[in-house]
């Protein structure tokens, strides 16, 4: 359990990382207080769905706080990355992203 939370952790430093700086003080003692939302790029039951769900299960029990997976598949994915980079960066919005997040910004579709 101490190894999952750690992760968790590890995790939402990427992503508050990867998605630049925050829009905000977040406030890491408390986090999370509320329920987190991970945007699937992919359908339901397709690999990055049953990871994104099966991922959020283990962490949910993990840090106590429900998440949900929403699946945002319009545009080929495209909808669920600009989603999420549009949203503030307080480590409640990710994105269920696969290898394919880099086509995406290769071709210009986000």
């Amino acid at each position: 359990m101490h190894f999952l939370r750690a992760f968790s952790a590890a995790v939402l430093v990427c992503v508050l990382t990867s998605c630049g700086s925050s829009d905000g003080p977040v406030d890491v003692e408390n986090w999370p207080s509320r329920p987190i939302t991970i945007s699937c790029l992919a359908a339901a039951g397709g690999g990055t769905d049953l990871v994104s769900r099966l991922m959020s299960k283990k962490m949910g029990v993990a840090l106590d706080v429900k998440i949900n997976v929403v699946n945002r598949t319009e545009g080929g994915g495209s909808a669920a990355i600009n989603h999420v980079a549009q949203l503030r960066r307080d480590g409640y919005n990710w994105g269920g992203f696969s290898e394919s997040l880099l086509t995406k910004c290769v071709f210009g579709h986000v």
